[in-house]
């Protein structure tokens, strides 16, 4: 579906949906995953009594060794060897501010074995595993942090959705309902809104040889790159009657880029990349040298050498 390019967010300095990003490292050993999921909203200018809840919270260590699980159960649906350590998740919600908008963003970290294997001296890492989806509630604090759309949008989508009834009489404005980027009627918002959940990334499903590739000579690595061009989670879109009317968007949004990166030599292969870990490019750029110094040293002894026999065998006079 595209949206219009004239949808505005309020305030003005949300204009676009906020960008949650999916970050894999591919290490010697292990692939280190970073995920941060920043939801905004401001449903509140349209329905004044809801809010997300506002909280800070982590976890880790123990504490995660539930949450830890169920995104290896998750995971090894795509990669059945895989291993999930060292999760750590955290919650970062604001209040409301100025009674306008507010922040829900979850972050989480660990590292992901079992995905490897060697070939040739090289390591093949599948990334199928990364358009994963954990289903499970998970909590910090009390606060669900993953399934918001049961947890928190049912009773605000069902006033909105009896409001856009009520005022499709009138035909004072007019409303598109946006959930996970499908349009749905006002008699669907209630049971669309319920299937949001934040640890849903199976949108990344093409495979990493159709994500955009880049190099980064600093740090010597390759990094390839993928936009999920969707706007995901509730979006509701109001536009007034009167020609030329600017609409106006309010909701619970988010978007996801995500980026996988390894050392400089490696390359893809479909959905898996070939990586090339203590890369000796230099020693062999100095083998290369030394060894053509040789060749050519030799080869000059033995030029000598054969010059020597002609001059000695060249008869008298």
């Amino acid at each position: 579906m595209t949206l219009s390019a004239g949808l505005v967010i309020h305030p003005a300095h949300a204009s676009s949906p906020p960008n949650s990003t999916f970050d894999a490292t591919l290490l010697s050993d292990y692939v280190q995953v970073s995920l941060k999921l920043q939801v905004y909203q401001n449903l509140t200018q349209i329905e004044s009594s809801f809010t997300l809840p506002s909280f800070n919270g982590i976890l880790a260590g123990d504490n995660a060794t539930n949450t830890a699980s169920d995104f290896q159960t998750a995971i090894r649906s795509k990669a059945p060897a895989a291993v999930v350590s060292d999760l750590i998740l955290q919650l970062a919600s604001t209040s409301l501010q100025n009674t306008q908008y507010q922040w829900f963003n979850v972050s989480v970290q660990f590292r992901l074995s079992g995905i490897q294997t060697s070939q040739s001296g090289l390591q093949l890492v599948s990334m199928d595993w990364k358009s994963f989806d954990v289903p499970q509630n998970v909590t910090v604090g009390g606060v669900e942090v993953n399934n918001i759309g049961v947890a928190y949008l049912p009773g605000v989508a069902g006033k909105i959705a009896s409001l856009e009834r009520g005022a499709s009489s009138g035909n004072l404005i007019t409303y598109e309902n946006i959930v996970n980027y499908f349009r749905v009627t006002p008699a669907n918002l209630v049971s669309a809104t319920n299937r949001v959940n934040l640890l849903n990334f199976t949108q990344l499903f093409p495979s990493v040889d159709s994500w955009q590739e880049s190099y980064d000579y600093s740090p010597s690595s390759v990094t390839w790159s993928f936009g999920v061009n969707q706007i995901l989670g509730l979006m509701i879109t109001e536009t007034p009657s009167e020609p030329q009317a600017t609409p106006t968007t309010n909701g619970v949004i988010y978007t996801i880029q995500a980026s996988v990166s390894a050392p400089s030599r490696s390359y893809v292969q479909g959905d898996a990349i070939v990586a090339v870990f203590n890369d000796n490019s230099e020693l062999l750029m100095t083998t290369i040298i030394v060894v053509g110094v040789a060749v050519l040293a030799i080869s000059l002894v033995l030029e000598r050498r054969i010059l020597n026999k002609t001059i000695k065998r060249k008869p008298k006079r």
